[in-house]
């Protein structure tokens, strides 16, 4: 049985193009963009559950948010000037993760939970 609500990734920045000397036009590079929130699971289960294979769990309940992106690179096009990059995209924040109900769950080979449930919040990427 599984569950899951995902966040979408930010939206990877854009390199700016600067003109040095003697225009003297700094490159900056775009922002990256926030990853998503992911919404709340719930599984309400009435019934037993079994699994018997490798890495198959009973109930898998999931939240994750989605991560932020690159920010963009600066680059000068001449000889001297100013170059700087943009901001990484900020990580979004996993949900609430709930898993309810009655019956039996049973899971019976390697890593094989009987109930995995998880709610993950997602990091900064890279600056440029």
């Amino acid at each position: 049985m599984v569950a899951q609500s995902v966040g979408g990734r930010g939206g990877e920045a854009g390199t700016g193009v600067g003109l040095g000397w003697p225009v003297n036009i700094p490159g900056i590079g775009g922002d990256g963009g926030n990853g998503g929130t992911a919404d709340s699971v719930t599984i309400n289960s009435s019934g037993d559950v079994t699994t018997s294979g490798g890495n198959a769990h009973g109930i898998f309940a999931l939240s994750q948010a989605g991560d932020g992106a690159n920010g963009g690179n600066g680059t000068i096009a001449g000889v001297v000037g100013v170059a700087w990059g943009g901001d990484a995209g900020s990580g979004g924040n996993g949900g609430t993760v709930r898993v309810a109900g009655s019956g039996q769950v049973t899971s019976t080979n390697h890593n094989s939970d009987g109930i995995l449930a998880l709610s993950k919040g997602f990091f900064r990427d890279y600056r440029g």
